[in-house]
């Protein structure tokens, strides 16, 4: 298994006042006039006078969380006090970005009104909506039938300085396959299935979503691939590459899923998997897509070829992981199952004997909450992390009960437990010419960001990177001149903190994309340099090369690389460390 990056896996969130929790019960319409519906159940689907609406929104942007409610109005919502706007609840407990919508609603002519993410531990509450317009389209819903919307995309439109979040639908898209895997008691009838109410604009929808197919503003995971290329890969199917002499190549799978896993054999050929059971192969030199049949109630987590030419592939959802093996990629169907995991049993093979027996057995219902490998100095690491509670309303902003590592063989899959890399380092990132040791914040920990630390070898132990430093806080000064601050000498000393990997050139030089503590309305950001492997820095530009443009690539070696994670799909590239840039990438402007 090659090295990889994954990105944003313990993402830490914004919570926000009680007040958003307000706003996110009562919606636009009044507390009083919201009919709450949860998912579909073998009772709720005969209702009379209720037909079935699925739907699923995929999160294209960077929202840190998926949208897990979304409000429909009826057309004559105006017309009678009694009448009610429909607020949907997504399935919970699945693995990804993406929601899933399949509820009984009353018949009538609808349109819908917002998207939210709404999620609440304890005192802690997370909120983030966006509303609709009207060329979204209005939908029927009939009695004992299916009204399926396909997929709608949520997507941060940039338009010159502002951003715009904005609700797209996938042309064509279908959830027929999903009702099916996740609530089988429904029927389905493609001849009777309703959707869309049919208002001219399909064509220009179709160009909008290309567009954004090709425009990604976030990207799940980097991957080195054996000729030191770099590919991207994240939201609707779309895949990016670098080549070593940075040409930039595009491809894409036939999904709306997200990919999280990729995978490049030495002879070329190429996997990819994600969300809903996504896995696609390609045979170096082929030019068409070969889609390998997963149950979609699955997530394709990690993807890795085998030294005889198969191909192992972790998949998983909040009950459990299973580690599945094709030997022949001409024969996709036959498989072999290498492991298996259990929060309550630990690890298993395909016998049923544990591979790496429980000191004690875990009892209560417990889910997963994220799983990622890593290869580092030549052995394979997995790393999983659950929470109390039942998989199917699994929270993702309740704390985590416990993180575990093992070491395992990719041959056998044998696996043995690993705590971590010494003083009490989770993982490593690759830093570019070094690799960067990480200690999670955690909701226990008595620090609230992650710390990063510089392996000394001569030394053999691991070294903080100091995260503050004298600054002039006169942003129109330059630092140098800034000699006195409320009669003390010399600037005030500030906190920082990363918002990109430090890069580094040698083991004791490098640049980093910091933000700044301030009160000022806009973040206080800027690039600062080391020449002693992060224990003092300096700032050499108060300004990004692009707006939030500061997420290094430190996979790519000969250049420093950033991206504008969140923001566009641009990229720009210095070859002097940072003091000057190029636009290498620009995205379109549709």
């Amino acid at each position: 298994m090659r090295p990889t990056q994954p990105e944003n896996n313990f993402t830490r969130l914004s919570f926000y006042l009680i007040l958003a929790v307000v706003f996110a019960i009562a919606g636009c319409a009044g507390n009083s006039r919201v009919d709450l519906r949860p998912t579909l159940t073998q009772e709720t689907v005969t209702a009379d006078d209720n037909g079935i609406l699925v739907l699923r929104i995929v999160n294209a942007g960077s929202a840190p969380l998926p949208f897990n409610y979304i409000t429909i109005v009826p057309s004559n919502l105006n017309a009678s006090d009694k009448n009610q706007a429909i607020r949907l609840e997504s399935i919970g407990g699945m693995v990804g970005d993406s929601s899933l919508f399949i509820s009984s609603v009353p018949k009538g002519n609808y349109s819908v009104s917002d998207i939210r993410g709404f999620y609440s531990q304890g005192d802690r509450w997370y909120s983030r909506g966006v509303n609709t317009d009207v060329e979204l389209g209005t939908f029927p819903v009939e009695a004992g039938k299916t009204t399926d919307l396909g997929v709608l995309i949520y997507y941060p439109k940039r338009k010159g300085d502002k951003r715009l979040d904005t609700l797209v639908r996938s042309p064509a898209s279908s959830n027929r396959s999903l009702i099916s895997e996740f609530t089988p008691f429904a029927k389905y009838s493609a001849g009777d299935a309703l959707t869309w109410n049919d208002d001219g604009n399909d064509d220009e929808r179709f160009t909008t979503y290309a567009s954004i197919v090709r425009n990604p503003v976030v990207y799940n995971k980097r991957y080195i691939a054996p000729d030191n290329s770099v590919y991207f890969i994240g939201k609707l199917g779309y895949i990016l590459q670098r080549t070593v002499s940075g040409e930039w190549l595009e491809d894409a799978v036939e999904t709306d899923a997200d990919l999280l896993a990729i995978d490049v054999s030495r002879a070329g050929d190429i996997a990819v998997g994600g969300e809903l059971g996504t896995l696609f192969y390609k045979k170096a030199g082929a030019q068409e897509w070969l889609r390998l049949p997963v149950d979609k109630t699955l997530t394709v987590q990690e993807l890795s070829f085998t030294a005889a030419e198969g191909l192992d592939f972790v998949v998983w959802d909040r009950i459990g992981i299973t580690v599945q093996r094709i030997s022949d990629l001409a024969f996709p169907e036959q498989r072999q199952m290498m492991a298996t995991f259990e929060p309550s049993m630990g690890w298993r093979d395909a016998a049923g004997t544990a591979l790496n027996p429980l000191k004690r057995e875990r009892k209560g219902k417990i889910s997963l909450g994220a799983l990622y490998t890593q290869y580092i100095n030549e052995k394979n690491y997995i790393f999983i992390t659950d929470k109390l509670g039942s998989p199917k309303k699994y929270n993702p902003i309740s704390p985590v009960a416990r993180k575990q590592g093992y070491r395992y063989d990719p041959d056998t899959w044998s696996v043995t437990s690993f705590s971590h890399f010494g003083d009490g380092v989770d993982r490593l990132l690759d830093a570019g010419r070094v690799r960067l040791g990480i200690k999670e914040a955690t909701y226990w920990s008595w620090y609230t960001q992650d710390q990063y630390l510089r392996y000394d070898a001569g030394n053999k132990k691991w070294v903080k990177l100091v995260t503050r430093m004298r600054r002039c806080v006169d942003p129109a000064g330059p630092v140098e001149t800034c000699k006195y601050i409320n009669g003390e000498f010399g600037p005030p000393l500030l906190n920082f903190k990363f918002i990109g990997i430090p890069v580094f050139f040698s083991d004791l030089e490098g640049v980093a994309f910091v933000k700044f503590e301030s009160d000022r309305k806009e973040p206080d950001l800027a690039i600062l340099t080391t020449h002693d492997g992060g224990l003092k820095w300096k700032e050499i530009a108060s300004d990004l090369p692009g707006e939030f443009c500061a997420n290094s690539i430190p996979e790519v070696k000969n250049v420093l690389l950033v991206s504008c994670n969140g923001i566009s799909s641009d990229f720009y590239e210095s070859k002097d460390q940072g003091k000057t840039w190029e636009h290498v990438r620009q995205s379109e402007n549709y």
